[in-house]
Formats: C-alpha cells, sequence, structure tokens
C-alpha cells in the first residue's frame, strides 16, 4: 500500500517504565505450556498481517499495472505516440524508442508503491512487457522500414527514368543510369530474400519500361536511330516479344516519317501550275519503295533480321520456328512483319494461300530459292513441320527446335529427318497476287500522301490566285484603271497562264462606253455606270469553272448587289439568287449528292450551265 502519513503509536520520549519482576514459576503455565500456547497465538497473528499484506500488495500490483499499461498506450499509439510517428524515415530506433519509454513509464509509477509491489513491478511484468511491446516493434519498425525502402526503389526507379528520358541522346548515362537501377533491384532483392529468377523478373520488368520510356521520348523527337540503338544494345534485357513489338513500331515509325518527309520534299516533281502528273506520281512511288529496300527483299535484311534476335528464346522454346521466321521476316518483308502473332506453321501456309497480297506458295526447287524466302520442311509423310529463313548459298537462319534458340545454320539440306517440302516466296524475287514485288498497301498510302499534299498545294495555289485575281478585280472596278494597263499588269502578274487569259479577255472585252460611266437613253450616266459595273463583276466571277480562283464571300456579294438592283434577273438570262433554287438545290446536298452530280440534276431541270454551276459550288467534288 502506499505511505502518505505516519503517527508513532509510543511516545519516543516515555523512560523509566515500571518493570515487575515475575517470581511465580506457573505464571506461564505448567512445564510452558503457556508459552507455547502464547507463542502459537502469536504466530496466527502473524500469519493472519502477512495475507491481509498480500491482499493489500496485490491490490497495488493490480492498480499499478492498470496505470502503467494506459501510460504505454498513450507513449506509443496517441497523436503523438513512438509508433503514430514512426513513419517513413522516422522507422529508424523505433523499437529502442518503444523500449526505453516502457522501462522509464515502469519505474516511474513503481516508485510510488512500496518496496514489496515496486520489486514485483520491475521484476515479475517489465520482462514481459518489453518482450511483448517489443515484439510489436519490431514488427512497425521493419515494416515502415520496407515501405520507405520500397517507396526509396520506386523514386529511384521514376526519377532515373525521367533522367534518362531527358537525355535521351546520352548512351553513356543512359547505361550507368541502368546500372544504377540495377543495383537497387540487387539491394532489395536481398531485402526481401528473393531468388535469381524472381531477380531477373524484377529487372526485366523494370528495364522494359524505362526503356520503353526513353524510346517513346525518341520516337516523338524523330531520332529513330538512337532508338533502335537502344533496343538493339539491350535486346538481351528485354522480354523476346516486347523486342519484336519494339522493333516493329520502331521500323514502321521510321517508315512513316521517310515516307513523309519523301513526300514533301517531291511533291514538286509531280504538282505544279494548279495540276499534278499522275503517272509521275505511280512512277516515283514504285521506285522509291524499290530502292528504299523496304518493297523488295535481300540477303541483307536477312542478316539484319538475324543479328536483332541471334541466340535469343522464343516465347515457344522449341517449337518456336514460326515465330523465329516472322520476328527475322519482319526487318524484310512487310508480309511476314504483319504476321508477327504466327506460331503455326500451316497457319502461316495458309495465310500466304489465302490472303490477297499474300506471297505465292510453291513446291519445293533449290533453283528457285532467293534470300528471304522461307523454306517449309516436312516428314516422311509429307505433313510440314518447320521452317526457316533462306540465307543465301546453302545457309539458312532460324530457331533450332533443339538448343531453343535463334542461330544461323551452314546447310538447309540437313535437318534431321525432315525434308525441305515448300518454298513461301518472301525473298527477292518473289511475287504477291497483286502482281506486285512489294507492299501493295504501302504503295497506295503513298499514292494518297501525295494527292493529299497536291490538294493541300491546289487549295493554298487556289486561294493565292483568287487573291490577285480579287486585286484585279477591285481595280477594274473602281474605273480607274484603263484595261490596256491592267492587261500589262496581270500578264506579269504570279497568275497562271490560263487565269491571266481569261481575266485579261474579260477585262478588256467588257471596257466601252458604258464602262466609264457614258450616259445611254435608259437612263442616267450613274445608273448605267453602276448597271455596267455589277454585270463586269459577276462576269468576272464566271470567267473560270472553279469558283475557287475567287472568294465565296466576293462572289455572294457580287450577286446580292446585282440582283438588288435588278431583280431575279441574272445576266443572259441567268438567274443567280432565287430562293427557290436555293431550296432546290439544297435538298441535293442534304441527300449527299457530288457536285458533278447536282449538276446534271439542276441541267435536267432546264437550268443553265452557269446557274447549275453557281448554284454547287459548296457540293463536295
Amino acid at each position: 500500500m502506499k505511505f502518505s502519513t505516519y503517527q508513532p503509536q509510543v511516545n519516543p520520549n516515555t523512560t523509566n517504565a515500571r518493570e515487575i519482576a515475575v517470581s511465580n514459576p506457573l505464571a506461564y503455565g505448567e512445564g510452558g505450556k503457556g508459552m507455547q500456547a502464547m507463542a502459537g497465538a502469536f504466530g496466527q497473528m502473524a500469519k493472519v498481517a502477512g495475507k491481509i499484506q498480500d491482499e493489500n500488495d496485490a491490490a497495488d500490483v493490480a492498480a499499478a499495472r492498470a496505470e502503467i499499461s494506459q501510460a504505454i498506450n498513450e507513449s506509443l499509439y496517441s497523436e503523438k505516440g513512438i509508433i503514430t510517428t514512426g513513419k517513413g524515415k522516422n522507422y529508424e530506433g523505433l523499437t529502442d524508442r518503444v523500449n526505453t519509454s516502457i522501462t522509464d513509464i515502469t519505474n516511474d509509477i513503481a516508485s510510488n508503491y512500496n518496496g514489496r509491489v515496486s520489486k514485483i513491478l520491475r521484476e515479475k511484468y517489465l520482462p514481459g512487457d518489453l518482450t511483448n511491446y517489443g515484439k510489436m516493434a519490431m514488427q512497425a519498425e521493419t515494416n515502415e522500414r520496407n515501405k520507405y525502402l520500397d517507396t526509396t526503389y520506386s523514386s529511384l526507379v521514376t526519377n532515373s527514368t525521367k533522367e534518362m528520358c531527358s537525355n535521351y541522346g546520352n548512351p553513356d548515362l543512359i547505361d550507368s543510369t541502368r546500372n544504377q537501377i540495377y543495383e537497387a533491384i540487387n539491394s532489395r532483392a536481398s531485402r526481401n530474400g528473393w531468388d535469381g529468377s524472381t531477380v531477373m523478373a524484377e529487372r526485366r520488368a523494370v528495364w522494359t519500361h524505362a526503356l520503353e520510356s526513353v524510346m517513346n521520348t525518341c520516337i516523338s523527337n524523330d531520332d529513330f536511330e538512337s532508338a533502335k540503338g537502344y533496343l538493339d544494345k539491350y535486346k538481351r534485357d528485354l522480354d523476346p516479344d516486347v523486342y519484336s513489338r519494339w522493333n516493329k513500331t520502331i521500323n514502321e515509325k521510321q517508315k512513316n516519317n521517310d515516307d513523309y518527309m519523301f513526300v514533301q520534299n517531291n511533291i514538286s516533281k509531280v504538282w505544279h501550275d494548279g495540276h499534278i502528273d499522275y503517272e509521275a506520281v505511280d512512277a516515283l512511288v514504285d521506285e522509291y519503295i524499290n530502292s528504299s529496300g523496304n518493297g523488295g527483299n535481300s540477303q541483307e535484311g536477312v542478316m539484319a533480321g538475324f543479328k536483332a534476335f541471334e541466340g535469343q528464346r522464343m516465347p515457344h522454346g522449341d517449337r518456336g520456328c514460326v515465330e523465329g521466321v516472322v520476328r527475322i521476316g519482319s526487318y524484310y518483308s512487310p508480309w511476314l512483319q504483319k504476321h508477327q502473332e504466327q506460331n503455326n506453321v500451316d497457319d502461316l501456309i495458309a495465310a500466304a494461300k489465302n490472303e490477297p497480297d499474300g506471297p505465292e506458295v510453291i513446291a519445293f526447287n533449290e533453283n528457285s530459292l532467293n534470300p528471304g524466302d522461307v523454306i517449309v520442311y516436312a516428314d516422311s509423310r509429307n505433313e510440314t513441320q518447320h521452317v526457316v529463313i533462306y540465307a543465301g548459298g546453302t545457309s539458312y537462319v532460324g530457331n533450332s527446335s533443339r538448343q531453343q534458340r535463334i542461330v544461323q545454320g551452314s546447310d538447309y539440306r540437313e535437318m534431321d529427318d525432315l525434308h525441305p517440302y515448300q518454298i513461301i516466296k518472301t525473298g527477292g524475287s518473289g511475287t504477291a497476287k497483286a502482281g506486285l514485288n512489294f507492299d501493295p498497301k504501302r504503295r497506295e498510302q503513298l499514292r494518297n500522301m501525295f494527292l493529299a499534299k497536291a490538294g493541300y498545294e491546289q487549295k493554298i495555289y487556289n486561294e493565292e490566285q483568287g487573291r490577285i485575281a480579287e486585286s484585279f478585280i477591285d481595280r477594274f472596278n473602281s474605273g480607274d484603271e484603263d484595261p490596256t494597263t491592267l492587261a500589262y499588269e496581270i500578264n506579269n502578274s504570279g497568275l497562271s497562264p490560263t487565269n491571266k487569259k481569261r481575266l485579261i479577255n474579260s477585262i478588256t472585252g467588257r471596257s466601252g462606253a458604258g464602262r466609264r460611266g457614258g450616259s445611254s437613253a435608259g437612263g442616267s450616266s450613274s445608273s448605267n455606270n453602276t448597271y455596267q459595273q455589277e454585270m463586269d463583276v459577276v462576269n468576272l466571277i464566271n470567267w473560270t469553272n472553279n469558283h475557287e480562283s475567287v472568294s465565296q464571300s466576293s462572289a455572294n456579294e457580287s450577286a446580292y448587289r446585282y440582283n438588288k438592283i435588278h431583280g431575279l434577273g441574272g445576266i443572259n438570262g441567268d438567274n443567280l439568287n432565287d430562293p427557290n433554287r436555293w431550296s432546290d438545290i439544297t435538298d441535293l446536298l442534304e441527300a449527299g449528292l457530288t457536285r458533278s452530280q447536282a449538276i446534271h440534276r439542276a441541267l435536267s431541270w432546264g437550268w443553265s450551265q452557269t446557274e447549275a454551276e453557281w448554284y454547287t459550288t459548296d457540293f463536295p467534288e
């Protein structure tokens, strides 16, 4: 129990107490029996007193334990508790701080109780508390340490990837950063007890993601050479399927960029003076595809594909022959490039036979072999079993079933118990069913790119022609320009020869007395001048079959001004602003007719050629 006050029961100043000697030998009982009885009585009293003390101590221990438990929980788990705040970098020393706190709390509370209770608290209960709470502290410290290190690891990978992307043109930095990432992976593996296969899987996953980011950055900056260089340099760190996918992506991006630049640099050879030479387009495209090495095939392309995959294991291991062929073949054959998902010999043969642009499949004849051809092997029952790519001479490249990796062989005629059975003509002198020795889809794409570029140039050309023509029209309308002077300037302007001729003829043919505001029987000089000018403007708008030569706004304004003065009647009887006709023509536009179809329909209604062309200017050609 606690000692708060103590009141002595005997006066310490009492002295010289009276003592009475006992002389009766029987005073304590015969034979000492009285003494024995008294001793027994004192013993019983002592036992009772001890029991009371034990009960009091037990109550004090229970109260102290409750107080200690509450204090420990507050110390560890309150808002500012040791475990609550032991997050992130604060995980360090967490267990030591917990043990110190528990010891201090126990000692502090034990000092408020008697020696017996204090001893019980320190010697019996403190070791157990240190053990139990220590285990929880160690687990919390371990968890927080792992979280912190995992976060640090993820941040390192993320920041390293960003740094590589920012410096994608620095191969040395890319390489050193890769080594730093691998060191971080090894440290994490050691901490978590990973085995070798787990370490390799983590390396491949992390580095693949990082390298893909770098290659994307290269491609977005049109640096295809660096992207391909990194892909080839680190190909052994990548899964074969990932490598193949990126190899295809980079090649396609490079090809698309090359095609775009080819069109931009050569549009002037096929488009000029507002006209496109379609025969020149076809000739340019065919020459480009053949000379670029992307349409035909060569031994060089075969070996480039082999070098890219040499020694790699295909996804299906000993049955990865088709996977090897389409991957190596993607370096020179557009058809093989688009069949990266193939992994079955019979399916590859069927695709070649059934697809419109598929290569020919012929019976094997060594005289028909060209580098890049796919050799199909069969067993004694002529059931197809294996494929490789012919590399010239007697050599071949492909997947080795025995070695389960991409190899180069010296003699295609020796393939265990299999024999050459067929040839898929993907090689240099192969022909497709469409009659082309290159990808017909690419040829069509290139041709369309030229036409689109020509269309864009045509639009710019028409706008410029229109601006030049309008400047002369404005000067002509002013009435202050001499037609001969205008004709001279028109002839030396940037208009096309045809447009020059039409505009000059229109101006010189309509200049006269009325043009200069001369009087007439029909009215005042001012009225006649206005009428003549409006007639000239409307006729000038129609001097070409292509109304884009003059802006639509100018044409509409002229037609509106003319008809406002003269009603619906147009020049030479043409009706250029009839609401009913606008309604009829709008119905044809909404019905989806082209301009030529709409003109044909309008002519069938009895409209003049000028009217039909005028009302259909907004129709698609």
